[in-house]
């Protein structure tokens, strides 16, 4: 945590260099908020490194932007159901959360800027029941680490489509898009032919 807080002071004083990602670049504390991955321990160990590195004047780490180039399904879901209240009240939120949770919590809000800013407004949909008569039973797996689509809401999900089946996985958010192989080989096999992981079944740790 020390090192956390020094690095950050250190980058909101001046960006800290970051040669790898090219001459002249740098990265804010904003940057390095933005792009600090710690959901679940296989994250810590390349973290910890890569503020290491960042203590000692290299930032490259932090340089490197993951995750998709654009959120379209995570807009369709979360703006329409949270719209964006736009820059003040983001910034207010900002500000409340700094207070309550200063090392990396306050920039949760930004996810609302990130996804919505700019869309037109929209309705927002009252949690409901589903009903969806008709549907092919549907594979869903989750991370246990998750922070953003939990485990417990991917069990209530599968519990109201019939035949649906959940796969509990150790790891955090994105584990398809992240490679996970264990749930690459159930998801693959549930899209080429139908069949479901063995109920009771779940992955362990990507390896």
């Amino acid at each position: 945590m020390a090192v956390w807080e020094e690095v950050m002071a250190k980058a909101r004083r001046e960006p800290i260099p970051a040669p790898e990602a090219g001459p002249g670049v740098r990265i804010s504390d904003t940057q390095i908020a933005s792009r600090a991955h710690f959901t679940h321990e296989a994250t810590w160990e390349r973290l910890a490194a890569g503020l290491a590195r960042a203590q000692a004047g290299d930032a490259s780490f932090f340089a490197k932007v993951q995750g998709a180039p654009d959120p379209d399904l995570s807009r369709v879901i979360l703006c329409a159901d949270l719209p964006y209240p736009g820059y003040a009240k983001v910034k207010k939120l900002e500000s409340v959360l700094r207070r309550d949770t200063p090392h990396i919590g306050w920039r949760a809000v930004w996810l609302m800027a990130n996804h919505c800013a700019g869309l037109p407004p929209t309705r927002t949909y009252a949690p409901h029941p589903i009903k969806a008569p008709g549907l092919p039973p549907v594979f869903i797996a989750g991370g246990a680490y998750d922070d953003t689509t939990p485990t417990a809401d991917g069990r209530r999900l599968a519990a109201q489509l019939p035949g649906a089946r959940f796969l509990p996985a150790i790891g955090g958010h994105a584990l398809y898009l992240s490679g996970h192989p264990c749930v690459r080989e159930h998801v693959h096999r549930y899209l080429t032919t139908g069949q479901m992981a063995p109920r009771g079944a779940s992955c362990g740790p990507a390896k």
